[in-house]
């Protein structure tokens, strides 16, 4: 498995000489000129590399080209895609990649706005914008297709999305992106491979049912007819697994690794649409780079669910998530993990697994980090801070293992406003170095020894307003201990 982390450069910068262009216009008051690429010098970017690995993708034996175009809102027309010469609009860009002597196309924005609505992937693609390039579009890609995503804004883009990629052996790369207001999903991945450094998804917004409706039955035909098959990250799949701390992961929650493709549309845009990245069909995420934000998302943040879905990385921040969509149908919590809803921070279900070190989750409603339903997780640094309770139905917390792998060292989990953590149900669970202090509840659970499980291993649960350790029905009671003959 590659790692595009070693590889990741910071493109679009400003050249010495346009900032000092820009630095005397505007010490001399000098009007700046309409054409952005006057302004602008964009670097040479050289993608051979990408290219060369991208060369699998294609036929057997293909002769053609992997041209670079430039696109610039501010062009006349007639332009030919050059740097002296671009094209006016993205479309004329990816029209001219249909040329079948073209491999597959490098565009390169210039600042401004750009709007194609709904963009179905045909070729392997790089658009790589500068310094706050805007396009307005919904990127579908449901073939053995890569995607490269470079310094651009992907804002308000229509349902069923940002980026809605589905493919088993399809690969999506984000680097230093920005996805904002989406209408369904900020990126939805099934199955595949994605990589995103230093990257943003915010204010995904769930749509109506109407929407929904409408889009069912034509990404279901989109989607490909493959059967089960087994993922390409197996093996670091597997390696992960063995790795996590003794007595984590029970018989029962052993991974198992064949995996079906077709995604309940149905439930999908219904119950999750509003979140930022969700994650299924035994695919593949690597999280990398300084930091990746999943923030106010009318769902949740970052879901990840399905046998073999593995979500690996560091330096992740959700918050805000879950506070702008409708109230459940019911307040039954039970309920709630049972339907199917995305909800909180980072959901983690059906024997997906994720592994992440340094982790906020912290201001989402509903819940910072609920690993139920054979979800599988080990969180190294792990902050659940003032999640909250927006709806009133009784929820609120930092941490839930909910008939999962709930696994977390060096965590605090402070300020929710019900519970720091909940354990109920957990086939099993890992809780090491750590604190749960100030919330309305410390601990909740049916474990009926986990106050010396706490306590062996080094988990401080103090100063909670209401009570420390709540131990739910089944647990029997402490027999007092007699007190002395006289």
């Amino acid at each position: 498995m590659r790692r595009y982390t070693t590889k990741f450069a910071r493109f679009g910068r400003l050249s010495l000489n346009a900032l000092a262009v820009l630095a005397l216009s505007l010490a001399l008051g000098v009007t700046a000129s309409t054409n952005a690429s006057a302004q602008v010098t964009l670097d040479e970017v050289n993608y051979d590399w990408l290219h060369r690995e991208w060369e699998r993708f294609l036929p057997r034996e293909s002769n053609c080209v992997w041209p670079t175009y430039y696109v610039d809102e501010n062009a006349g027309r007639g332009g030919d895609g050059s740097r002296e010469h671009p094209f006016a609009t993205l479309a004329e860009a990816l029209a001219a990649s249909a040329d079948p002597a073209v491999c597959g196309p490098t565009v390169i924005l210039f600042p401004g706005r750009y709007e194609i609505g709904r963009l179905v992937m045909e070729k392997p693609t790089i658009l790589r914008g500068h310094l706050g390039t805007t396009i307005v579009a919904s990127i579908l890609n449901v073939s053995a297709l890569p995607l490269w995503l470079e310094e651009i804004i992907l804002a308000d883009a229509p349902f069923p999305g940002a980026v809605f990629a589905a493919h088993p052996e399809g690969e999506t790369t984000l680097v230093q992106v920005e996805i904002s207001r989406a209408t369904g999903f900020g990126l939805l991945l099934h199955g595949g491979l994605l990589e995103m450094s230093d990257s943003r998804i915010e204010a995904s917004r769930a749509g109506d049912t109407a929407q929904a409706a409408r889009m069912i039955g034509e990404l279901a035909s989109m989607l490909p007819r493959t059967g089960p098959y087994v993922p390409s990250h197996l093996d670091s799949l597997q390696e992960a697994v063995d790795a996590l701390p003794d007595g984590v992961l029970g018989p029962s929650l052993s991974p198992d690794f064949t995996v079906k493709v077709q995604p309940d549309l149905v439930a999908l845009l219904v119950k999750c649409s509003g979140t930022g990245l969700y994650v299924s069909g035994g695919a593949h995420v690597i999280l990398s780079g300084a930091t990746n934000y999943f923030v106010d998302n009318d769902r949740a943040g970052l879901v990840a669910t399905d046998l073999a879905t593995y979500v690996e990385g560091h330096d992740v921040y959700t918050q805000s998530n879950g506070i702008s969509g409708l109230p459940p149908v019911s307040d039954n919590e039970i309920y709630l993990l049972e339907s199917g809803y995305c909800l909180g921070g980072i959901q983690v279900r059906q024997k997906a697994f994720v592994n992440l070190t340094g982790v906020n989750s912290s201001g989402n409603n509903y819940y910072g980090v609920i690993v139920h339903h054979g979800g599988m997780s080990f969180f190294n640094g792990l902050a659940t801070f003032t999640n909250t309770d927006l709806f009133d139905i009784g929820l609120g917390h930092g941490m839930i293992g909910f008939d999962g792998s709930l696994a977390a060292q060096n965590f605090g989990s402070h300020l929710n406003e019900r519970s720091g953590i909940i354990i109920q149900s957990t086939s099993q669970f890992y809780l090491s170095n750590g604190q749960s202090t100030q919330n309305r509840y410390g601990v909740i659970s049916d474990v009926c020894d986990i106050e010396n499980y706490l306590a062996q291993h080094n988990v401080t649960v103090s100063g909670n307003t209401e009570m420390d350790i709540t131990l739910l029905p089944g647990c029997p009671l402490p027999i007092p201990t007699p007190p002395p003959l006289p």
